[in-house]
């Protein structure tokens, strides 16, 4: 989806004389997803790393904590009883024993069922058929891990999306999170909707929209033209349709003087995370972390 929105978008603001925008920039500060140029990038577990255990589950999340990794990235959806979940599907369908709609589900509902069922180990196995995994509830993965960086993603589309806003916003201000976790949607009206009621001064990411703008403008020279009321883009490292790579020099050297993180996904091969380490990208998300450690250490950081 985000790969057609993005084709899509291309042909749209390559087609588009942009015209100068007279609205100053936002000020921002600087954020500890923000890594100076020349600096080890930050190690980001995709979905909590999903190569040894279940994603989006404690044991992923408790996994790639024990073995270093920097940022836990994370998806969340609304349940029917307003419990916000962590699960990247809106169904429950590719994860677990059950099938359906996450939030037609209670969360006392959603914790019956398994969601290391469709899980396969590396070995080829299904090692939590018999040994179930529980979904976790944000709230928990805050209270547990709260020593840790996070990017959350708001997964739910519309409606739906803005509706988890005010209760991520709560667990935010409950936990202390706000300068440990960074908040993006890939749809616009979901983030500005966060932002709008972002009172307490949180990491956001930027959309789908927002992403075009950075790359179309970075890569025409333009970059002045930028309104950037995010500090983090995530984004993917190629166009294959385009045979563009958006990890190109003038691309992250705008998001070094603008001062945003801009962070790729998801990289699970060396030469790509070579590629991407001397590039400066600020932090490769990926789902073998500790491959990306092993490189990191092979490339002297």
């Amino acid at each position: 989806m985000f790969k057609f929105r993005l084709i899509i978008a291309l042909f749209i603001f390559v087609g588009l004389n942009s015209c100068k925008n007279d609205h100053p920039e936002l000020p921002i500060e600087k954020n500890p997803f923000l890594v100076e140029k020349g600096q080890r990038p930050l190690v980001i577990a995709h979905r909590g790393g999903t190569y040894y255990f279940p994603e989006n589950t404690m044991l992923a999340f408790g996994y790639s904590k024990e073995i270093g990794a920097d940022v836990l990235e994370l998806d969340i959806h609304l349940s029917a009883d307003g419990k916000l979940v962590v699960c990247h599907d809106d169904t429950v369908d590719r994860t677990s024993d059950q099938s359906g709609p996450i939030n037609k589900y209670t969360y006392a509902e959603l914790a019956t069922y398994n969601f290391g069922y469709q899980f396969k180990g590396p070995n080829g196995d299904y090692p939590y058929r018999s040994n179930p995994v529980k979904i976790p509830l944000l709230e928990e993965v805050f209270q547990s891990f709260s020593d840790k960086l996070m990017i959350v993603e708001i997964k739910s589309q519309g409606e739906l999306g803005k509706q988890c806003v005010p209760e991520l916003l709560r667990l935010i201000e409950k936990y202390n999170m706000q300068k440990k976790v960074s908040v993006f949607s890939f749809e616009k009206n979901v983030i500005d909707h966060f932002v709008s009621l972002n009172k307490i001064d949180a990491y956001t990411g930027g959309s789908a929209n927002d992403i075009l703008d950075f790359i179309v403008n970075a890569a025409n020279g333009t970059s002045d033209k930028l309104i950037i009321k995010y500090d983090m883009l995530v984004t993917p490292t190629t166009v294959s349709d385009f045979n563009l790579n958006l990890d190109h020099p003038s691309i992250i050297n705008t998001a070094k003087n603008k001062k945003v993180s801009l962070c790729y996904w998801t990289v699970n091969d060396e030469p790509l995370m070579r590629r991407l380490i001397e590039s400066g990208a600020d932090g490769i998300i990926t789902d073998r972390a500790e491959l990306l450690q092993v490189v990191l250490e092979d490339m002297g950081f």
